[in-house]
């Protein structure tokens, strides 16, 4: 009858096997540092966005990532052309790279910009963007990872809008109406009745 250490080994063996099977299967993906201000910002939706992908099941994330600058340093490159996002893929053995610049959009907004590299190519293959406030980073990045095809756990949060009120209208006064110049009435005298002369009495004789 096996021992317990044998039944042990099996179970540690075949628990290793799936892992390894899985791991093999699973698309290595590396996410650069984010560059661009705010650097806050930037920041905070950097990291959402690692917690997100590893939550994806066919995915694997790198770690110790590269910021673009130290990226393009160690590659002698002076853009992200395909070429160097070719050599960075097979330097990191990734199979896509994503790339997330934060850009200021005025006031409280900013514009995130996310690209899926295609590691084979060096060749952008999805790209998305998405403008958002400041303190909504991780709303933003569930936004970002939705529309570039990276499933998430519940649907995205709708973005925020921001309603403009409509510019107030010019107050036009109006003129004070002109006062209406009463009808001057002039009072007619009613005309003098004739006068009417009585005759004279007439004398009285005197007796002789």
């Amino acid at each position: 009858m096996p021992s317990r250490r044998f039944w042990v080994c099996l179970v540690v063996g075949y628990v290793l096997g799936f892992v390894w099977t899985f791991d093999a299967q699973a698309h290595k993906v590396d996410l650069l540092k984010a560059e661009g201000s705010p650097v806050k910002v930037a920041q905070q939706v950097e990291k959402s966005l690692r917690v997100l992908i590893k939550k994806q099941s066919g995915l694997k994330l790198l770690s110790n990532p590269l910021s673009p600058m130290m990226a393009r340093m160690t590659l002698g490159c002076a853009s992200d052309s395909p070429s160097c996002m070719q050599r960075l893929a097979k330097m990191r053995n990734a199979d896509y790279i994503y790339t997330l610049r934060i850009l200021p959009a005025g006031g409280p907004m900013v514009l995130a910009m996310l690209r899926k590299i295609d590691g084979k190519s060096g060749k952008t293959f999805k790209a998305a963007s998405h403008t958002f406030m400041k303190s909504q980073a991780a709303s933003a990045a569930a936004v970002l990872a939705q529309k570039i095809g990276l499933g998430t756990s519940g649907p995205a949060p709708r973005p925020v809008v921001i309603a403009r009120r409509p510019a107030p209208r010019p107050v036009t006064r109006r003129p004070a109406p002109r006062p209406v110049p009463r009808p001057v009435v002039i009072a007619r005298r009613p005309a003098p009745r004739p006068v009417t002369r009585r005759p004279a009495p007439r004398p009285t004789p005197r007796p002789v």
